[in-house]
């Protein structure tokens, strides 16, 4: 009897590491990226220039979303 395609040759996917070096490695990961969000540049810190600028291309891209959804709705239908 032939076996279905995909009944266990293929190697698992779903590995994860042992808790103990997971935990090593999410504790190197803080300290390489420092204190967490006192590194980061606030918003105060940004011209209100680039903000405003950031703001209409956020507005232009979500635009162009709507239309991109909008025409794959109609081709759907």
């Amino acid at each position: 009897m032939a076996r279905p395609a995909g009944d266990g040759d293929e190697p698992k996917l779903d590995w994860s590491p042992p808790e103990p070096w997971r935990d090593g490695f999410q504790r190197s990961n803080r300290q390489t990226r420092g204190p967490g969000p006192a590194n980061r540049r606030s918003t105060s810190t940004g011209s209100m220039e680039e903000i405003s600028r950031q703001r209409d291309n956020l507005r232009a891209l979500s635009d162009k979303l709507d239309r991109v959804l909008e025409s794959l709705l109609a081709a759907r239908s």
